[in-house]
């Protein structure tokens, strides 16, 4: 029985009173049916950001009457300008879909429309009059931001003490600067596959249903294999896997293949998502633990904001988002080796505790 004043270590006091008894079982499901809110809120740019169709308004037509061309409605009169009024380009050897620019148009100053007009001799001129974006009229551009997960974890203001005895020893010191990349690479690449599973070639809405499902299995897996591989092993085998498919999926044409390979790929790194969330808290002693997990959750947070812009290098490059996220995951994958095993060991109190919890 523990006796008051008495100075004993946290994890005598977890098995005093119970390590995870009906309360913790009780606090544990609520806080699953809040956490069923949060994928609406950090993927919905998945659907809300994809690319918009849009190309140069131009002024000079907007007074013509498109019902006595036999256009009926204003989409059709639009879609009417913008195929003789706007340069464009076959997207594909097959010449079957034309992709218009969004930058330039003809200039049509003093030139009467027609649906028939053969403006391929015309100058081009920059955007002056704003876009149409389909049926929206709109004079500016948009704006996209990312929205990500965050952790900020304080007690009595003391996260800055906190961080600075943690970088003050050399071994704690590398495992936190590991942990911090370990976090972020797992976000990145998290991230990356959830929100691009429009370029994929297959339904936007199929993909991302199926993608949120493989999560379910990850999670499963995850917490028998830690169990029977160790920490380590598991969770460095799952971001090399998912590196290696993310890589191979870059370089695939878009279809069922390439499907299968992503869903590989967000298979591992969810799998990979919960176990470092373990590690973190096994490796960083008791005394930083939070500070030292509010540091790494913000850096990572922080590293979240390149993710949409990693998708619209595929513009330049189509499989340069995948070599990005695949090349993370590999590095992440490799550098995790030197962090230590906790599978079995007491989890550390104190500084010098995380100093010598070594392999």
């Amino acid at each position: 029985m523990i006796q008051a004043n008495e100075e004993i270590p946290f994890d005598d006091i977890l098995i005093e009173y119970g390590e995870f008894g009906r309360y913790q079982k009780w606090i544990y499901s609520l806080l699953c049916l809040f956490i069923l809110i949060t994928p609406a809120q950090s993927l919905i740019m998945g659907f809300l950001s994809d690319d918009v169709d849009h190309w140069c308004k131009i002024a000079e037509w907007d007074s013509v009457d498109c019902g006595h061309f036999g256009f009926n409605t204003s989409r059709q009169c639009d879609l009417g300008k913008r195929d003789v009024g706007i340069p464009w380009n076959y997207s594909d050897n097959a010449q079957t879909v034309k992709v218009y620019s969004s930058c330039i148009r003809y200039n049509t100053h003093g030139v009467e429309f027609s649906p028939d007009l053969d403006l391929g001799g015309y100058p081009v001129m920059p955007c002056d009059a704003g876009w149409k974006y389909g049926e929206v009229e709109g004079g500016g551009t948009t704006l996209i931001k990312d929205v990500s997960r965050k952790k900020i974890v304080d007690e009595g203001g003391g996260l800055k003490q906190d961080l600075i005895e943690l970088f003050r020893h050399p071994k704690l010191r590398c495992y936190t600067i590991n942990l911090v990349w370990q976090m972020t690479a797992v976000s990145m690449v998290y991230y990356g596959i959830s929100l691009g599973t429009d370029s994929l070639g297959v339904n936007n809405y199929v993909a991302f249903a199926v993608s949120g499902a493989v999560e379910i299995p990850a999670g499963f897996f995850a917490v028998f294999a830690i169990e029977y591989w160790s920490r380590g092993p598991t969770y460095m085998t799952l971001q090399l896997l998912c590196g290696a498919v993310l890589l191979a999926s870059g370089f695939l044409p878009q279809g069922i293949g390439k499907t299968v390979l992503a869903m590989v790929g967000k298979f591992a790194i969810a799998a990979a998502f919960n176990i470092i969330d373990l590690r973190g808290c096994e490796i960083l002693p008791t005394v930083v633990r939070n500070s030292g997990l509010g540091f790494i959750w913000a850096c990572s947070s922080f590293a979240n904001i390149l993710v949409p812009q990693f998708l619209v290098f595929r513009r330049w490059w189509t499989p340069l988002p995948e070599v990005i996220f695949g090349s993370v995951a590999l590095s992440a994958g490799a550098i995790s080796y030197l962090l230590p095993e906790t599978k079995g060991k007491k989890i550390p109190e104190t500084l010098d505790d995380g100093e010598n919890i070594g392999w």
